[in-house]
């Protein structure tokens, strides 16, 4: 682990056995870290529009009969 009371050192490279440890712990480097991050592309969607009101049928008017 970095030697902390050492102070900060411009190009600190950890020691062999504390390398060696930790990717005992969690695995060693992989060549490539992270995958192919694919490109989102979103749904295409229809604007939706309010429902138009109902119009319910009208009497026809009444005429007079003669």
């Amino acid at each position: 682990m970095y030697p902390w009371y050492q102070g900060l050192k411009p190009n600190f490279k950890l020691p062999d056995d504390d390398r060696h440890g930790i990717q005992q712990l969690y695995g060693a480097k992989e060549e490539k870290l992270w995958g192919e991050i694919p490109a989102y592309n979103p749904p295409q969607q229809q604007p939706s529009y309010p429902d138009r009101p109902r119009q319910h049928p009208t009497k026809p008017a009444e005429r007079p009969t003669d």
